[in-house]
């Protein structure tokens, strides 16, 4: 798999916070934290990676599954994580994994560290004491590109905010959404939802019903669409334009 440079991270603004990466083939984390935890996310990286690529060796197709698998009983923390999740939104658990790395990390350095930032490709785990502003990058000939910041507001409580993109980057999706964002308290869901959401947004006409649809059905905190000059937002968004 082609490294893509995430430009984005010169974007973050976080000179309170220690800032570090880990990497691990496809594996590629920013993180933030009150001191340098290197260590400690290398082994739990290398901890859910290992657990993942074990499993998935005895079930061929795991990693190229684009609809739900059932849970087995003898199935690792991570990949329940994934599956559980991929399967209230109706897509393949690989949807849901780098949410579920994040959280997986973000988690373990809270023993460390009471505030935590993890980036995996856009989507984030996050658990802070302060309001923490995330840009929303929709590409530059979106209407929004570069434009609106979504902030979080949840002292102390955890958080994912994930991404997903007919436009950018590698995700795979079957709509045209130029960015979805889904929040959440638990990132793998907040992944496979922005999958699921980005999936179904084809034209700017779906997006007041997709976002209704998923206001009703209680799973998300929130969510932002924007397609063309089209935007959409409902719950826990509060948004500020640059």
């Amino acid at each position: 798999m082609a490294y893509e440079l995430r430009f984005y991270r010169d974007w973050v603004k976080a000179d309170e916070l220690t800032s570090f990466e880990v990497k691990l083939r496809e594996t590629d984390l920013a993180i933030r934290a009150h001191s340098d935890l290197t260590a400690e996310a290398s082994k739990r990286v290398k901890r859910v990676r290992r657990d993942l690529e074990i499993y998935a060796e005895s079930r061929p197709g795991f990693f190229w599954a684009m609809t739900p698998r059932r849970v087995d009983p003898d199935s690792p923390d991570i990949v329940r994580e994934m599956v559980e999740s991929a399967a209230l939104y109706g897509v393949g658990p690989m949807a849901a994994v780098a949410g579920a790395i994040a959280q997986a990390v973000g988690r373990e350095l809270l023993k460390f560290s009471p505030e935590v930032i993890v980036e995996n490709g856009g989507d984030v785990f996050l658990q802070m004491n302060r309001p923490t502003r995330l840009m929303l990058y929709s590409g530059e000939k979106s209407a929004f590109g570069g434009k609106l910041v979504v902030k979080i507001d949840a002292p102390g409580e955890p958080r994912g905010v994930c991404t997903s993109s007919a436009r950018i980057g590698p995700s795979l999706s079957h709509g045209a959404a130029d960015a979805v964002l889904a929040i959440s308290d638990n990132a793998a869901l907040a992944d496979a939802a922005a999958t699921a959401i980005g999936n179904r947004v084809k034209s700017p006409q779906d997006v007041p019903d997709v976002l209704e649809q998923e206001k009703s059905r209680g799973l998300l905190l929130g969510a932002v669409v924007t397609i063309g000059e089209t935007f959409g937002a409902f719950g826990e968004v509060e948004l500020e334009e640059l």
